[in-house]
């Protein structure tokens, strides 16, 4: 009798203790879901980004020159527009328009929006493109309850392709993206875009969903399974969004379009090895590849200055023939 009772109350204690624990494991799950995948703040970032001098300094120019962007903005911005991506999201962009048929489609980074990548659209209008800079699904001014990560982006990138094209049938047109919009420009870059698309410039973009998020679970010490893959679950039931497929190498390995890799060497956020990658796995078409060995994530522009930005107008101008009498 004692034995059988024993035996009742270890399996008893056993059913409680899975209980309790897959439980938690559900509050752990959904607490990453909606801390990286739901839409919301991410000012949770700044833990995980070292913020390195060079990048305070960044801030520090980014604060001095805010009252000459917005002034540029003001001056010079023509008109927000909205598009629905295939889905029926309702998704927005600014657009600034040039005397010409030169096209940059600017994309900021995850928890970002647009506007935060005006210093790049004040370049690109300087240099005589028209220049329109989208919020993100899930960001900004643009519908989405949840992040897409770069791969629901790729298709609402084709969408505002598909709308500039409308626009302007002779459109030449340059993708450039930073962080996971770095990502973004390079999920596309695997899809069946139009001829009007003659190049790619990204910097620090990911090598897939998969992989940027097993990097930030490692600083947060836990490990990728089963974490990533019951998140990626609970994102299949919500948004019919696979993380598994979300591969910037798998685009890249299919694209013929030219593309121009960019880096910071003390990225700690997406490590700089993941650009070698990238730029490794392109085998069909013209490739580039530059690395800041002063920058750490999303700040190459800042550090790299006047630098940076002649490589990639160095890259783009062999693509696109550059508009008379711009610098």
């Amino acid at each position: 009798m004692k034995k059988k009772r024993f035996k009742y109350y270890f399996w008893a204690a056993g059913a409680a203790f899975s209980a309790v624990a897959a439980r938690e494991l559900y509050c752990a799950v959904m607490y990453l879901y909606n801390i990286s995948i739901k839409r919301g703040d991410k000012t949770f970032l700044t833990r995980l980004i070292d913020v390195s001098g060079e990048a305070e300094i960044l801030c520090d120019d980014l604060k001095l020159e805010g009252e000459r962007i917005a002034r540029w903005v003001r001056e010079n911005k023509t008109e927000e527009i909205y598009i629905n991506s295939k889905g029926g999201i309702k998704l927005y962009a600014q657009v600034y328009k040039n005397n010409s048929n030169k096209w940059a489609v600017i994309l900021h980074g995850y928890g970002g929006e647009g506007i935060l990548m005006d210093y790049a659209g004040e370049v690109f209008f300087k240099n005589g493109f028209n220049v329109l800079i989208p919020d993100l699904r899930g960001h900004g001014k643009s519908e989405g309850s949840y992040i897409g990560m770069g791969w629901h982006d790729r298709l609402d990138l084709i969408g505002w392709i598909n709308e500039i094209i409308k626009k302007d049938e002779k459109s030449e047109i340059v993708l450039y993206g930073v962080s996971m919009g770095g990502a973004a420009v390079m999920m596309c870059s695997g899809e069946s875009l139009p001829s009007n698309v003659k190049c790619i410039v990204e910097d620090c973009g990911y090598t897939s969903v998969y992989d940027v998020f097993k990097c930030q679970l490692k600083k947060l010490r836990l490990p990728a399974f089963p974490f990533i893959h019951l998140t990626a679950l609970v994102c299949r039931f919500k948004n019919n969004y696979n993380i598994f497929k979300a591969s910037s190498v798998k685009q890249v390995e299919k694209s013929q379009l030219p593309m121009l890799f960019l880096h910071g060497a003390k990225d700690e956020f997406v490590p700089c090895a993941m650009a070698e990658k990238l730029y490794g796995c392109k085998e069909s078409g013209y490739k580039e590849k530059y690395i800041f060995k002063d920058a750490g994530h999303g700040v190459s522009a800042m550090v790299g200055k006047e630098n940076y930005w002649n490589k990639v107008f160095d890259f783009i101008n062999k693509f696109i023939q550059p508009v008379s009498g711009t610098d």
